[in-house]
């Protein structure tokens, strides 16, 4: 981030956001992630790498923002400012074409509305269009604090 923050809701913000990249970066090549991991890096430079293994392989950015969620809420236990966040992808395998028959109606729901979105953003850039907590990062002065650089997500 151009400035630390200790905001927790920009953070989960901002985690929500690499999540949506790296899953559309994961269905751009037609994989599924099993692992999940969280980079989180405080003021004083000292950095966590937390890592967590999914039951089932993904692609979905809900479940990746949820399991990296769930890591930065574990690991953020300092109340220190943050400096640094970020959402890797490994254990990755090929996309099977096949939907959950168990999965509940609204999941089901998400999974047929991807795959326009990802048009969408493909067509008017990735930006265009917003979905969960990273509609928060759109607001105003909350995108100041993303490095020029832009953020950035992992795929192993």
């Amino acid at each position: 981030f151009e400035e630390d923050t200790a905001d927790v809701e920009f953070c989960e913000s901002m985690l929500w956001y690499l999540s949506e990249r790296a899953a559309r970066d994961l269905r751009s090549h037609r994989l599924t992630a099993r692992t999940v991991t969280l980079k989180l890096r405080y003021r004083d430079f000292t950095t966590l790498t937390r890592s967590h293994t999914l039951s089932t392989p993904t692609d979905s950015e809900r479940q990746v923002a949820g399991a990296a969620r769930d890591l930065f809420r574990a690991a953020y236990a300092r109340r220190v400012s943050v400096r640094l966040l970020g959402v890797g992808l490994s254990n990755l395998v090929s996309a099977a074409p096949q939907l959950d028959l168990f999965s509940a109606p609204r999941e089901l729901a998400w999974e047929r509305l991807i795959g326009p979105l990802d048009g969408l953003r493909d067509r008017f850039g990735f930006g265009s269009v917003r979905a969960g907590s990273s509609i928060l990062l759109a607001r105003g002065g909350d995108s100041a604090r993303v490095s020029r650089q832009g953020a950035h997500s992992k795929r192993e």
